[in-house]
């Protein structure tokens, strides 16, 4: 596994407090796309099923700190509960997502 030049801020999508304009929801989604991405591009080279918090510490070699291990589990326990990554995968349904209301 190689280690990328991805910083933190750049590796776990987080919003600012308060109302979310049209925009920044916009990037936000596009930050948990391709935090999703990440996820599946590395379970693509796996043999074996990790947990939300094996993934944190497969993250950490991508830059994610131990200090916001708790965020980082929150977001991909959230993705894998809804379309972010499950709805690639055929054998499950899609679920009312969180992190895109509809």
């Amino acid at each position: 596994m190689t280690t990328s030049t991805i910083t933190e801020a750049d590796l776990l999508p987080k919003r600012r407090p308060g109302r979310q304009s049209d925009t920044a929801v916009i990037e936000y989604e596009e930050k948990v796309a391709h935090f999703c991405s990440l996820i599946l591009q590395i379970k693509s080279t796996m043999d074996f099923a990790v947990g939300s918090r094996g993934w944190c510490y497969l993250l950490e070699h991508h830059g994610l700190h131990k200090g916001n291990f708790d965020a980082a589990e929150k977001l991909i326990s959230d993705c894998g509960q809804c379309r972010s990554w499950v709805i690639r995968d055929r054998n499950r349904q899609s679920m009312a997502c969180p992190l895109y209301p509809r």
